[in-house]
């Protein structure tokens, strides 16, 4: 059984893979490529671009800086703002 705790860190940590992963494409189609471009660019495999811009998977460090190689930036511009002030 996990703890309630855990849980609600998981579900707050999920609900910013939808705007990571829209901040990505839109980060991927200002520069007119592809999921496949970007795909070998950042040395990753297509699925992997297709999961992280739907949201569907959380990324680690390391496909992190692999995307920001990518796009030729650092790690923190793959960062989505913040819509709203807290």
């Amino acid at each position: 059984m996990k703890s309630p705790a855990r849980e609600s860190s998981r579900e707050a940590a999920r609900k910013h893979l939808k705007p990571f992963g829209r901040h990505i494409r839109r980060l991927r189609r200002d520069r007119d490529w592809t999921q496949d471009e970007l795909a070998e660019r950042a040395g990753l495999d297509p699925r992997v671009i297709r999961f992280v811009e739907s949201g569907e998977r959380d990324v680690g460090i390391s496909t992190l800086w692999m995307l920001a190689e990518g796009f030729g930036v650092d790690v923190v511009d793959l960062i989505p703002p913040r819509s709203t002030p807290r």
